[in-house]
């Protein structure tokens, strides 16, 4: 019995059956590619919301122990009782409210009206740039309250070295009312 041999193609018309093509290679690096810049994009949007919120936290944290300080003022009425003042243990803030001739017409005072402080409620103004730098700093404003003569309105901005015409990034503000005794 006679056998043939198996036919053989030449090698230019042989298909391979192992391994990916060229084309196949270059779609999947441009999927690839094309995800991966996408992800990119996401984590820069992440990380500045996420700095936000950090700020906005910090500052929130900050006027609710300026709001304590501004609670724990000492009190010093004059002999008169028409002039008392509040001077804020740790900020050395100073309220002065004058009694008018009816509980409308009083007034009040405050100094400083603004000040540079560090989310820890330090003074960043005596800082050097470099210290300055490696923190966060806030702008607070002290100023009255509107309303009636009882309570200091404060206002935190940030960053501290926004000139005064721009608008800042951020800002909080809140009524604190001067402790009654």
């Amino acid at each position: 019995m006679h056998f043939s041999k198996p036919l053989r193609l030449p090698l230019s018309t042989r298909h391979r059956t192992d391994g990916f093509t060229l084309a196949e290679v270059a779609l999947s690096l441009a999927i690839f590619s094309f995800a991966l810049l996408s992800m990119l994009g996401l984590l820069s949007v992440g990380l500045k919301t996420s700095r936000k919120a950090n700020l906005q936290t910090a500052a929130s944290n900050l006027l609710s122990s300026i709001a304590a300080d501004i609670q724990a003022s000492l009190v010093n009425t004059s002999e008169d009782e028409n002039t008392t003042t509040f001077t804020s243990p740790s900020l050395a803030l100073v309220a002065t409210r004058t009694k008018g001739a009816d509980a409308t017409s009083d007034t009040l005072t405050v100094a400083p009206d603004s000040m540079i402080l560090t989310d820890a409620g330090t003074d960043g103004a005596a800082m050097s740039p470099v210290q300055q730098g490696a923190l966060k700093l806030f702008k607070v404003t002290f100023t009255a309250s509107a309303q009636n003569a009882s309570a200091v309105r404060i206002k935190i901005a940030w960053p501290a070295t926004t000139p005064v015409t721009a608008r800042p990034e951020g800002a909080i503000e809140s009524l604190v009312p001067l402790p009654v005794r």
